[in-house]
């Protein structure tokens, strides 16, 4: 497992920060605040990739997110499960988990 050591001393494993810039929060948080969605030759810019809002999970929430990546389950079941992980972490009511289930952004 690598861990990647952030300014503060805080510390995230490389799976876990993966896993969280992978998630649809992150991806329909990034989209609301770029307004790059749809558009043609859409960029990512560095100083809006500095602005995202990267909780550090607790390190056993780390391990099982590590575990299940590493873990042969189809890629749905282990989505399903960190973005349910995620959810806890970033303290979502349910009517935000209710708008993450959508296909639509807006």
């Amino acid at each position: 497992m690598f861990i990647l050591s952030l300014k503060n001393e805080k510390y995230i494993s490389l799976e876990c920060l993966c896993a969280i810039l992978n998630s649809r929060l992150m991806n329909r948080y990034y989209h609301l605040i770029s307004l790059e969605k749809n558009r043609t030759m859409a960029q990512t810019d560095i100083e809006t990739l500095e602005t995202l809002p990267i909780k550090i999970p607790r390190k056993d929430i780390q391990n099982i997110v590590g575990q299940l990546i590493h873990k042969n389950l189809s890629n749905n079941k282990i989505s399903e499960t960190i973005e349910n992980y995620l959810c806890e972490i970033y303290e979502l009511s349910e009517d935000l988990r209710y708008y993450l289930q959508k296909n639509s952004l807006y």
